[in-house]
């Protein structure tokens, strides 16, 4: 049972990851807090739902359709919700509020279309478990746990061998050093705001697949910010490792605790980072000295 629950805490901390580094690429540049990023999450949950249903297709039509919905998505809230407020160059605030008022916006308006009702996707792969050794592992999670891979893998690749995350990395020490590389600011925030919504696509639909759709499924975002502040805010690297442990913490708890305890654990282990270690995971890995370039 134990090697079971780590395999599982390792696919929910994989997810996790996926969202906090999609919050922390955000943060990185922009420097807060996108809470409307859960909103993306809940959306892509939603159209991967409604595709899979309405064209009988399997999970990696599914995936692809998540995730170019998911950057999509993500884009469009950024040019309505906080380019206007960038463009006026207001305070941080206004960005942080801008993205709490535009979740609960689109969470209430989903209330609203289809009600309450939570949502099962339908078998998206062939077999429903995988048995070795007498543990019995869902197929879900263990693909949950490889698209996480590959997509966090690909991530690293994009920032440390294309121009466009060298650009990335600069613009997290200095909006404005992308300009000396003859890179729009407003494409490259973009850019970003894709590569975070794709990731958030991946996250929406392994956990619709998980634990069914419905509106307030965009709160697990919280999730990826406790992720990031216990990972060190600004550094890709902790907040990865950050997820994997809460996963890996939370599954524990859930199995030989109970599930009620597991929200209240996950605050508290976040609220002790901020007390006596803020830097995070990053800190006491020695991650966070330098740059923000270095930090992602």
């Amino acid at each position: 049972m134990l090697v079971q629950q780590i395999i599982n805490g390792l696919s929910l901390g994989s997810v996790y990851a996926l969202m906090a580094v999609g919050f922390a690429l955000v943060f990185s540049i922009l420097k807060f807090s996108n809470f409307s990023h859960g909103s993306v999450i809940m959306l892509s949950a939603y159209l991967g739902l409604w595709f899979s249903n309405r064209f009988d297709v399997g999970l990696f039509p599914t995936l692809l359709v998540c995730m170019i919905g998911g950057g999509t998505i993500a884009v469009i809230i950024e040019k309505i919700g906080f380019k206007p407020i960038r463009d006026k160059n207001g305070p941080l605030i206004y960005l942080f509020v801008s993205s709490i008022a535009i979740s609960m916006f689109l969470q209430y308006l989903m209330t609203a279309l289809l009600g309450g009702r939570f949502f099962m996707y339908r078998p998206l792969l062939k077999s429903s478990s995988w048995r070795f050794a007498g543990i019995t592992i869902p197929i879900v999670n263990l693909a949950m746990l490889a698209a996480s891979i590959v997509a966090l893998v690909f991530l690293l690749y994009v920032l440390y061998r294309t121009t466009i995350g060298i650009a990335i990395r600069a613009a997290a020490t200095d909006l404005s050093t992308p300009n000396l590389l003859g890179i729009n600011i407003n494409m490259l925030i973009s850019i970003t705001f894709f590569i975070s919504g794709a990731l958030a696509g991946i996250a929406g639909l392994f956990l619709g697949m998980s634990l069914n759709v419905y509106p307030q499924l965009g709160g697990l975002v919280l999730k990826a910010f406790v992720a990031t502040v216990v990972g060190g805010l600004g550094s890709l690297g902790g907040a990865v490792i950050a997820a994997f442990l809460l996963g890996l913490l939370e599954t524990m708890i859930t199995a030989y605790i109970g599930g009620a305890v597991t929200p209240m654990v996950s605050f508290t282990v976040m609220i002790l980072f901020l007390l006596f270690k803020p830097e995070g995971v990053a800190g006491l890995l020695g991650l966070s000295s330098g740059s923000a370039t270095q930090k992602l």
